[in-house]
């Protein structure tokens, strides 16, 4: 059709372009490709063949396989069996033989990064939780799964097949807990990585983060296990320019949205710093970045920010005087409060109840403002813990009036940023509090919107609660904060800052 046809001009168009970009500036370009030749069918991948050859590191693909291994391989499989389930019943409705085909690229990668005892680029040298997890896997998944996928059955009976396998790898995902002591050796999950020398093999510091010449010497021998759902990994990379950055792996992500939002920031920070009124409030130095590295849509690369807790880690701790475990506790007795406030004596707490949790999303204003209020009133006697975590980490009252003034501008410049991109899922754990008391957003999964199409919308622009007003008094706490979001609005709407985040937000959304 006309439409196809225009699209089809546009990509003849654009290849050469981007055959050149691949020839100047391959690690410019490198990564966006790898994803492109992921998505794009094989008619597309074709086009951008000779620009991924043009561009083709070797250490850095086997970086990129290398990192995807540390992923816990009973979650990497049911990912995959996750995906091979969504296009079989893509296959099954009007996605046809495309999807089918799509099927048999997916279960081809899964096979040579996941089953087989010799991994693209690293080898044999895969870690000992991979080989252990082959050895284990390998003969039973490609029995059952090898003929499924690549056989000739139909993609409705495929796709009920897959169906149920995928609850038994969802199953065997969740078992997987963290290590004791929250660490383990690099060698478990790739002994590539532990063997790596810069000094005969060249890899550049992912996210640009270290001096313009410096590249990879090695990676510490340890990582730290978080206990999160996924259990990501932070990996501690040695530069040549002895810079040591830490970064979290983050397996069974596409972080390509963070980084587009990452960007976003950085961009937003020097507008911010360019306007007169926000550079005297501290707005721009105040709105904090961190480099993403999506590395594929598998896994990719955050900059760890240092001596950074979470913001709700820091509240549990606070609230239960110095012990997270109490604090939680605390946590569960306002949560039972409410639940009293809205349901009646004889409920403490949430369950799976869905008539419950229908009446509580239907609560009448008056009634959720006594729940509210309820709650309040439990968690009132330790309330201020942001303040003296503050205070805490001041040496001196000049010091902490210091912190006071940067958490200030911090919350202003990142509510109105996260306005402006429509950035959602702002709990208390998708925050940051830096040594100096800026704040920071982490994990921009929800943005451009797609929080206000949950099933119960997000329609509050950003958070301004109790806690976090707590650190401004006994001044006007919302006043403080209305002047540094007037001040961030105006330096964005002004017509070079405008002019320039429109662009950004062109290209993106």
């Amino acid at each position: 059709d006309a439409a196809g046809g225009r699209a089809r001009a546009v990509c003849d168009g654009v290849v050469p372009c981007v055959l050149r970009l691949a020839r100047d500036a391959p690690c410019g370009v490198r990564d966006a490709l790898r994803f492109a030749a992921e998505r794009l069918g094989p008619g597309g991948a074709a086009k951008i063949a000779p620009a991924l050859e043009a561009c083709r590191d070797d250490a850095a693909e086997a970086f990129v396989v290398a990192c995807q291994g540390l992923h816990e391989p009973l979650k990497r499989l049911y990912e995959g069996v996750q995906l091979l389930t969504r296009q079989a019943r893509d296959a099954a409705g009007s996605g046809g033989p495309a999807a089918r085909e799509r099927c048999r690229q997916t279960w081809a990668q899964l096979d040579a990064t996941l089953l087989s005892d010799a991994w693209p680029g690293v080898g044999e040298k895969i870690g000992d939780a991979n080989a252990r997890f082959v050895q284990k896997m390998q003969k039973k998944l490609r029995k059952r799964l090898g003929p499924l996928v690549c056989g000739a059955a139909p993609a409705s009976e495929l796709a009920q097949a897959l169906a149920e396998n995928l609850r038994d790898a969802r199953d065997k995902a969740a078992s997987v807990a963290a290590p004791r002591g929250g660490a383990a050796p690099l060698e478990r999950y790739s002994t590539w990585l532990r063997d790596f020398d810069g000094a005969s093999t060249f890899l550049e510091v992912p996210g640009g983060v270290a001096s313009e010449n410096a590249r990879v010497a090695c990676f510490e021998p340890t990582v730290k296990v978080l206990s999160s759902k996924q259990l990501p990994k932070r990996l501690t990379v040695r530069a040549t320019d002895g810079l040591r950055v830490d970064y979290l792996v983050k397996g069974g992500e596409d972080l390509r949205n963070d980084a587009r939002v990452e960007a976003l920031f950085a961009a937003m920070a020097d507008v911010l710093a360019a306007d007169v009124n926000a550079s005297r409030r501290g707005l721009g130095r105040t709105l904090r970045t961190y480099a993403v590295v999506p590395l594929s849509p598998r896994v990719g690369l955050v900059e760890w920010v240092p001596r950074a807790p979470v913001l709700g880690a820091v509240l549990r701790r606070e609230f239960g005087n110095g012990r997270e475990a109490d604090g939680v506790k605390l946590l569960e007795r306002a949560t039972a409060a409410r639940n009293v406030a809205l349901f009646g004596p004889g409920t403490t707490q949430d369950g799976p109840d869905h008539a419950r949790r229908k009446k509580r999303f239907a609560a009448k204003m008056s009634s959720a403002r006594d729940a509210f209020r309820a709650a309040r009133r439990v968690l009132d006697a330790r309330s201020g813990g942001l303040r003296r975590h503050l205070a805490a980490l001041a040496p001196s009252a000049e010091a902490f009036l210091a912190a006071r003034r940067t958490y200030a501008a911090s919350l202003a410049a990142s509510a109105a940023a996260g306005y402006v991109v429509g950035l959602g899922d702002r709990h208390l754990d998708n925050f940051l509090v830096a040594a100096d008391g800026a704040l920071v957003h982490i994990d921009m999964g929800y943005s451009f919107g797609t929080g206000a199409m949950l099933a119960v919308p997000e329609l509050v622009p950003f958070r301004l609660t109790r806690e976090l007003e707590a650190p401004l008094e006994p001044g006007n706490a919302r006043e403080r904060v209305r002047g540094g979001l007037v001040a961030t609005l105006s330096a964005f709407r002004a017509p070079r800052g405008r002019a320039r985040l429109l662009g950004l937000l062109e290209a993106f959304v």
